[in-house]
């Protein structure tokens, strides 16, 4: 292949994601965003206030670059299998779904819009493309195979078992009959453990008394109990018992014991899931939990009915049944329903980030008082 890759924030995604995108790039929503970023050495583009998020993994990120050669230009939520040269100008299609375009010269911004190259011929591409949130869940298994094209650097211990870093002890049952298992490094485990694929396992995640499958959990993450088809985009906190499925969970989220999910309706209907107070979908899903946005507690007992949006900063307690929507910055439970004060908000985030070892920088600060501007004006 010849020419330049590039990643791109996009409107249509940012609007899509919308639960993550006030604090993380859309291209820090691709699960492997990281491995494509050894593998590929692209240019990303993403909005300003985000680079510096960026900076740790490459200096190659901008947020508006000039393009003078042949350049592969996609959607960041899109994961390419194999990039093959053309020789014309082309809209790039996955699916029936536009991923990016082959350009020779432009302007690329972010956010982007790839609508100006739709007068362009098209081109199919193959890939995974993460076109909503409530589709994450079920590209999992792809999603996970995927790991093993960009990143050659694990040991296979058995069919389908493949691994980095550590040791497997007693006390952990692996079932890979219907997908791979692959792990970055096996940090501490407090048996008994069943892990079955397909399943990623990232760096320093501890596991406790644990039942774990067809999920994708990235670094960083204390997790216990049962996680079914979900995604924990890292350092949170799932260590008691309760049941996660069908989920997408944030970074910096802590869960309480016995936390859970409900993923599938007594009337086994379609969920619908709110993307605003006042909106909701038809996600065509029959098994879909909770979408939960970063820097979200939830207190001992708390249950969480089927699609429920969770937005950023919010303390939920009480063992309370919470459902719909819940918007940013709000601190609920059994006696009060407020909102969550900003400076007790940066300060409570910013103890969970020291406790890894991590300080929180004043862009990040800048973020999230931006955000909260934004939905408590």
């Amino acid at each position: 292949m010849t020419g330049k890759i590039l990643f791109v924030e996009t409107e249509k995604q940012i609007k899509n994601f919308f639960f993550l995108t006030d604090i993380n790039s859309t291209f820090e929503l691709n699960p492997l965003f990281e491995k494509i970023i050894k593998y590929y050495n692209p240019a990303i583009v993403v909005r300003k206030e985000l680079i510096f998020k960026l900076k740790k993994y490459t200096s190659n990120v901008y947020n508006s670059i000039e393009i003078k050669e042949n350049s592969f230009v996609f959607d960041a939520l899109f994961i390419p299998f194999k990039i093959t040269d053309l020789k014309k100008e082309a809209l790039l299609e996955n699916n029936g779904e536009i991923v990016g375009a082959f350009i020779k010269s432009g302007v690329i911004n972010a956010p982007f819009d790839f609508e100006k190259y739709k007068n362009l011929d098209v081109k199919n591409v193959e890939g995974i493309y993460i076109d909503s949130f409530y589709e994450l869940p079920y590209l999992i298994p792809e999603i996970v195979e995927m790991v093993l094209k960009f990143d050659k650097g694990f040991k296979k211990i058995k069919k389908n078992l493949y691994l980095k870093k550590g040791e497997i002890k007693k006390g952990v049952f692996i079932d890979t009959e219907e997908g791979p298992i692959i792990i970055e490094e096996i940090k501490s485990i407090l048996p008994p453990v069943t892990l079955k694929g397909p399943l990623y396992i990232g760096k320093d995640v501890h596991l406790n008394r644990s039942f774990i499958k067809n999920s994708f959990l990235k670094d960083v993450l204390r997790l216990g109990g049962e996680i079914d088809s979900s995604i924990f985009y890292g350092f949170s906190n799932k260590a008691h018992e309760g049941y996660v499925g069908h989920s997408v969970i944030g970074k910096w989220v802590n869960l309480g014991a016995l936390t859970t999910t409900s993923d599938l309706k007594n009337t086994y209907s379609e969920i619908r899931v709110n993307i605003r107070e006042d909106q909701k979908i038809n996600t065509k899903k029959i098994k879909l939990g909770s979408f939960i946005g970063d820097h979200v507690q939830t207190g001992i007992g708390t249950l969480l009915s089927t699609g429920t949006v969770i937005m950023p900063f919010c303390n939920l307690y009480g063992g309370l049944n919470f459902k719909g929507f819940i918007k940013p910055f709000t601190w609920w439970g059994d006696d009060i329903r407020t909102e969550y004060n900003l400076q007790k908000a940066i300060e409570v985030a910013g103890k969970m980030m020291d406790r890894r070892n991590i300080k929180m920088e004043e862009e990040y600060v800048e973020l999230i008082k931006n955000m909260y501007r934004k939905y408590r004006p």
